[in-house]
């Protein structure tokens, strides 16, 4: 969901006190500061049930404190716990109000509950934070294509793209948009160094196999469906899409 942030720090103060706590409370404290921070494909109830006990501890401030709340809310939005999430991220702003992926991960969450608005907004204010943050600009490229306006949306997408040219969701991102314009040429192209840099990603064939289609080339559009269908035989999608052609 956020670009890395690092795990909580052990401060000056949590280390001069586990000289007077009793060695399990502190391999335990230890265990509590891995699995919140660490997104190793545990359970996101264990990593919230960590990030909880290292909010409730009363050891961390500050900075500290702010990303247990943060790793705390991306436990949450993968719980689809929507609100409770962004009340986390909302402390951990409060907290460290200068933090850029606290508001891109807030933005995330409220995109997931329907409020662009609320998202473009977080978005906009990670990028003023850290203009060079291209994941951001990326996410409300996605926001303001969702929205409808398009220009926007590919200005970001290629913003995105000047800051990290080897991303390829991002440039499959702003083909599907070029499509949305019916600018199947520069669709395609997109859809092109997309895969260029990631051969094995399904729906960037698909993508271009639609944007194929819709320029009247068939043969291509075809071809690229049937990539998308070995990449992935489970979607339905794909081959909906393949018969259509």
């Amino acid at each position: 969901m956020t670009r890395s942030i690092g795990n909580i720090l052990l401060g000056s103060m949590f280390a001069v006190g586990t000289a007077m706590v009793a060695n399990s409370a502190v391999a335990q404290l230890t265990q509590q500061l891995e699995s919140c921070s660490r997104d190793n494909g545990a359970a996101s109830s264990l990593r919230i049930d960590a990030c909880t006990a290292i909010i409730q501890s009363g050891r961390f401030t500050g900075p500290n404190l702010a990303l247990a709340l943060l790793h705390r809310g991306n436990a949450r939005y993968a719980s689809m716990d929507y609100d409770r999430a962004i009340a986390d991220f909302n402390e951990a702003i409060k907290l460290n109000p200068t933090a850029a992926n606290a508001f891109n991960d807030r933005a995330i969450a409220r995109r997931a509950k329907g409020d662009l608005d609320g998202a473009i907004a977080a978005y906009s204010e990670a990028i003023r934070l850290d203009p060079k943050f291209a994941l951001s600009y990326a996410n409300r490229g996605i926001a303001y294509r969702t929205r409808g306006e398009l220009e926007r949306a590919i200005a970001d997408y290629s913003e995105a793209i000047k800051l990290d040219p080897k991303s390829p969701r991002v440039f499959g991102n702003r083909g599907a948009a070029f499509s949305d314009q019916k600018d199947y040429n520069r669709a395609i192209a997109d859809y092109d160094q997309a895969i260029r840099l990631d051969p094995g990603h399904a729906p960037s064939f698909a993508g271009r196999g639609a944007a194929h289609h819709l320029n009247g080339n068939l043969d291509p559009a075809i071809a690229d469906f049937s990539e998308a269908i070995r990449l992935d035989p489970k979607s339905a999608e794909f081959f909906g899409n393949r018969s259509a052609v």
